[in-house]
């Protein structure tokens, strides 16, 4: 096997300029979708969803309400 140097990787202030830029876009538009997602469930709750009520089989095609 060949033994080789490793690997070297150098970062610009620019390119961590570039990936905080990046990083500060990404958390606002996931700020945005979760207060969206706030909105609506204010907006629309949703009720009785911890019990919901059985239905007979009977029920269920019809037959008996």
């Amino acid at each position: 096997m060949i033994n080789r140097k490793p690997t070297r990787i150098e970062l610009n202030m620019e390119d961590i300029e570039e990936y905080e830029d990046l990083k500060k876009e990404q958390t606002e538009a996931a700020s945005k979708i979760s207060n969206n997602n706030q909105l609506k469930k204010e907006q629309f709750p949703l009720t009785n969803t911890s019990n919901p009520p059985k239905k007979t089989t009977a029920q269920i095609i019809g037959y008996e309400k």
